[in-house]
């Protein structure tokens, strides 16, 4: 059974529902879920990698970001 177009659009706009719940909550750990769940990161890369994009992301953007959202600590994956 192949999924059908609006459950393909489903899994980009979960990414993105992460996306805006952690601008409303300012929770920096939902722009790691976010990353995680996207369908084309998580085929690319493992948990690991992602973490370190994230992070990466997150540091060359910083001075586009919110300041709860900049990076001042290394968050790795438990």
């Amino acid at each position: 059974m192949t999924p059908s177009a609006s459950q393909l659009i489903r899994t980009s706009i979960n990414v993105q529902e992460l996306i805006v719940q952690a601008l409303m909550t300012e929770n920096r750990e939902d722009i790691y879920h976010a990353a995680k769940i996207d369908p084309h990161t998580a085929a690319e890369l493992g948990l690991g990698q992602i973490w370190s994009l994230v992070n990466y992301l997150l540091a060359t953007h910083r001075d586009w970001l919110p300041e709860w959202a900049r990076t001042t600590r290394k968050v790795q994956a438990a």
